[in-house]
């Protein structure tokens, strides 16, 4: 089960690592991407499983980028960009 925790103004990144690590599920209303959102970090994935998909997310957003097929992350643009071919991934890591 869960533990649901109430949004909040003063919720930061260093307060989401401080809940504890104590087996339990701990679920932030609003969801930590909004938090990751406020606090201006570049990219937030969320990686589904279910859909076989990549979300991501970044600081402006109002809707997340999904990726089914390819996936390009490029954090510093002096270097060449990754791709993740996403289909595969997902064949390798679920499908074996």
């Amino acid at each position: 089960m869960a533990t649901r925790l109430a949004a909040r103004d003063d919720w930061t990144i260093a307060r989401l690592h401080a809940l504890p690590d104590d087996g339990n599920r701990y679920e932030i209303i609003d969801g930590k991407r909004a938090l990751y959102q406020a606090q201006r970090i570049d990219e937030y994935w969320i990686v589904d499983a279910a859909q076989r998909t990549i979300e991501r997310w970044r600081p402006d957003a109002t809707a997340a980028e999904v990726a089914h097929d390819r996936l390009d992350w490029q954090p510093v643009a002096a270097h060449d960009p990754l791709h993740i071919d996403v289909g595969a991934y997902f064949q390798r890591v679920i499908d074996g």
